[in-house]
Order: structure tokens, then C-alpha cells, then sequence
């Protein structure tokens, strides 16, 4: 006698996922493009916008897949809520101290240390992609339990990596090396050798 099969149908639809629901998608888990693409392993926004506009019959077999996986298992949509600038340079602030600001904080994240000042004091200013991408990994680590003062370290110590790879100055650096450079100057005028006097006295 057949055993019968295992049901696995509960739940599931018959009809063709349409790139429209790539839109749908988007919308109801709060994702922006990049995120969405991420997700859903789409290369790029431009790529996004054709693959929305697209027929049930025209879709991606791999993303067709993908979306109706989701939709069948909404709880194993990966969180893709990066930490928000304002949060990550509090989070800097609070550790490191008085001395560190906007500037640096844009050099934390690869980019120039105006970037920092434009991101938080701008209402029209957002992060590259690629920078997105670092605040959720910052954000990632958090959720890994570990510390804000764990994150912090070890995000400056990959960024110092990176600096000096480069051979580039790291804003958070700069005064540590101007009191070194001083202390360096202090030693070699100790140990200059002082000009002769002429001796005063009487000539024989």
C-alpha cells in the first residue's frame, strides 16, 4: 500500500506572482529600494523599477520563487532596518567622548568628514548605499549581543585598519600624533648639543 505524500500546499496560492507584488512587498514590510533589493537579491534600483513593471509570465523564476517563500513564511523576511545615523552617532558620541563629532563621524564610515556635518544637520541628506549597508552591519552586531562598547572598538579598530592602509590621516587620530610630533621635537632640542660661549677671563 502508497504512503500518502506529505501535504505541503497548506497556505499556498495558485496564482502567478507578478512583479506588481515585488511593489506590494516592498511597502508592507516598511523596506526602501535598496533594502527591498537586497532582500531579494535584485542588483540594482534601476533593475528594481523594470522588475516591478513586469507580468506574472515575464518574472524571474529564481525571484518568483523568493516571493511566494516569503509569502508563505513572512517570519523569515531578513530585518533590514539599518541603524539610523543620528542613533550610530550617539551611540559614537557616548563612548568615545567630547572629542569626537560630525567630522569623524563621517570618516567612520568611509567618507569625507563634511558627510558627517551634511548627515545630521541636513533634512535632505541621506547615506550611499554602501553606507547603509555598514549601519546595518553596526546594527547586526548589536543584535549579536554584543556591547556599545564592543561595537565601538571594534569598528574603530577596522577603520584605523583602513586609514592607515591607506596611509590617510584619521580625524580621530590626529591629536595623539600632534602630542607625539611635539614630544619627538621636545627630545631632539634636550639633547641638541648647546652653541659654545667664548670664556671670559684674562688673556695670559
Amino acid at each position: 500500500m502508497k504512503t500518502k505524500s506529505p501535504e505541503f500546499t497548506h497556505g499556498a496560492r495558485v496564482d502567478a506572482i507578478s512583479g506588481a507584488e515585488v511593489e506590494e512587498f516592498k511597502a508592507s514590510h516598511g523596506l526602501t529600494v535598496a533594502e527591498a533589493c537586497s532582500i531579494l537579491g535584485i542588483s540594482t534600483p534601476q533593475k528594481y523599477a523594470v522588475t516591478v513593471r513586469k507580468p506574472a509570465e515575464d518574472m524571474n523564476f529564481a525571484l518568483a520563487l523568493l516571493m511566494r517563500f516569503y509569502s508563505l513564511k513572512p517570519d523569515m523576511v531578513p530585518k533590514a532596518h539599518p541603524m539610523e545615523l543620528a542613533d550610530a552617532y550617539e551611540m559614537f558620541k557616548k563612548i568615545i567622548g567630547p572629542k569626537f563629532d560630525e567630522s569623524i563621524f563621517g570618516q567612520l564610515f568611509g567618507r569625507t568628514p563634511g558627510s558627517g556635518y551634511r548627515w545630521l544637520r541636513s533634512k535632505n541628506s541621506r547615506a550611499t548605499p554602501q553606507v547603509t549597508r555598514l549601519l546595518d552591519r553596526l546594527s547586526a552586531l548589536r543584535q549579536m549581543g554584543m556591547s556599545d562598547e564592543e561595537v565601538v572598538s571594534f569598528w574603530l579598530s577596522f577603520v584605523r585598519q583602513e586609514y592607515q592602509a591607506k596611509g590617510r590621516i584619521f580625524l580621530l587620530d590626529r591629536e595623539k600624533k600632534v602630542k607625539v610630533a611635539k614630544e619627538t621635537v621636545k627630545i631632539h632640542r634636550t639633547k641638541a648639543i648647546p652653541t659654545s660661549k667664548k670664556k671670559e677671563g684674562k688673556n695670559d
